[in-house]
């Protein structure tokens, strides 16, 4: 049965659920909801294959370091804290799985004082492995548009033709315009269901003009749950609320809404249904 929702961003592999996660996942399935978990470093990224070949269909994963584990060394690895290095032999064993449909999550992080040139010399890495093992990127950016850019634009003859996934995308419509150049989509999660701030992302407005064909859902559980669930653990059965966001924003129904974005996910992971 085709899914009716997509969350193509979160992290059921992380601790947050080790003590109810058959129940998390049995809340999404029951609304028909399918979901990528998504690696944020070598560890975590084998846990999400792991768990997404537990199930026949519905789950998926991605696999790669996140810029907040970049560093020159390896050091005691955690969800959040401590750096390694991009092992390319791993990766490819990680890839071989038919449950791996892309590489991330992997990037720039500039709104915390991580080592810029570690980062982007695993960023690299990432887009440089991508290209080889054909598969697209999730890309993880925050305050690193111009950079993040510039590093896709001098890999652009090895990128896989659909590009990528901007994952919870905060920049301008300007920004947005130039990833969409390069055959980018963007997600949204709870964020966009939150009220206007004077400063940052104008996500109503990113949700309104990008093209509805390169629009996803997410809600990079466990953080940033929606309104109603603010400041609760998030989860993807909490997808819901920001079709429902996004459709308010668009002007159409809810079930358009599902429906072009489900069909966005199932094309640009490549997943049958």
């Amino acid at each position: 049965m085709k899914p009716i929702y997509f969350d193509v961003h979160t992290h059921l592999q992380f601790s947050a659920y080790d003590n109810d996660r058959a129940e998390v996942f049995n809340r999404a399935f029951n609304e028909n909801i399918w979901m990528i978990n998504s690696g944020s470093n070598s560890r975590n990224s084998e846990d999400a294959v792991k768990l997404a070949e537990k199930y026949e269909r519905g789950i998926y994963a991605t696999i790669g370091i996140h810029p907040s584990h970049a560093g020159p060394d390896n050091t005691e690895i955690s969800e959040e804290s401590g750096t390694e290095i991009f092992d390319e032999k791993k990766m490819t064993d990680l890839a071989m799985s038919p449950k791996v449909v892309a590489v991330g999550e992997c990037g720039l992080e500039y709104f915390r004082e991580y080592d810029a040139s570690s980062q982007k010399r695993l960023f690299e890495e990432h887009v440089i492995f991508a290209g080889k093992i054909k598969k697209p990127l999730v890309i993880h950016c925050r305050e690193a548009y111009g950079d993040t850019y510039d590093i896709l634009v001098s890999h652009r003859n090895i990128l896989n033709e659909k590009g990528g996934v901007m994952h919870f995308f905060s920049g301008t419509h300007e920004e947005a315009k130039k990833f969409l150049e390069l055959g980018f989509y963007f997600s949204f999660g709870g964020a966009i269901t939150f009220p206007k701030k004077k400063e940052g992302a104008d996500f109503e407005l990113l949700v309104k003009e990008l093209p509805i064909d390169r629009i996803l859902l997410e809600t990079d559980a466990p953080y940033v749950a929606p309104v109603p669930y603010r400041g609760k653990r998030n989860e993807p059965s909490y997808v819901t609320e920001v079709a429902k966001k996004a459709a308010e924003i668009r002007g159409i129904s809810i079930e358009e809404l599902a429906e072009a974005t489900t069909a966005n996910a199932l094309r640009i992971f490549a997943i049958e249904v």
